[in-house]
């Protein structure tokens, strides 16, 4: 047997990932960016991480979220520092949304992730429902209208004619009921959904 390596000794003699590597390196230099931009940083390396290094780059877009939500409050239509950061915010928190909702394992993250916002959740929760319309109608094998049509779908089939009434299918998993999502957005905000407030 001495002409055959352990696979432990396999494991360790293979070459190191150079990806891999460069991305890590980038991971330890973001530290000492400041934590004013540190949100942008980190999503975009974790959007480039996405597709070779998923679990890596769930864990770095969440971070970016995180990283966002730290940073001082901000309102919207504020100018000089504080509008800064709410831009930041803002751009940073709903593209993470966008992001860790195309991975599958994703979704419940990004669910979690706006369930915290510190930014209108209305345009969060509207990149969740439509995700999660999406596994409807693969579960349904029907097709959902769009925009208008999505929001009376969530609204129970308020707004359709009766040839457009489409039921929403049973048996899908909680994370990727619609109708809930619009209700939970409704409750976190004391806001009906859509709204602005939300």
């Amino acid at each position: 047997m001495s002409g055959q390596a352990a696979p432990a000794q396999k494991l360790a003699d293979a070459p190191p990932d150079p990806l891999l590597l460069l991305y890590n390196r980038a991971r330890a230099a973001l530290a000492d960016v400041p934590a004013d931009v540190a949100p942008d940083d980190w999503l975009v390396l974790g959007t480039q991480e996405r597709i070779r290094y998923p679990d890596q780059a769930r864990e770095d877009i969440a971070r970016a979220f995180r990283l966002a939500l730290a940073l001082p409050a901000a309102k919207e239509g504020s100018r000089g520092e504080e509008g800064f950061h709410y831009a930041m915010k803002y751009h940073t928190e709903l593209e993470a949304i966008c992001a860790l909702i195309l991975d599958p394992k994703g979704f419940a993250v990004a669910h979690e992730l706006a369930r915290v916002a510190d930014v209108p959740r209305y345009r969060l929760y509207t990149e969740l429902i439509g995700a999660a319309a999406n596994q409807a109608e693969k579960k349904a094998g029907v097709q959902f209208p769009a925009e208008q049509g999505l929001l009376a779908y969530m609204n129970g089939g308020v707004g359709f004619t009766p040839a457009q009434h489409v039921t929403p299918p049973t048996g899908l998993r909680p994370e990727y009921d619609a109708l809930a999502l619009a209700k939970e957005c409704q409750a976190l905000d004391m806001a009906p959904f859509p709204s602005s407030r939300c």
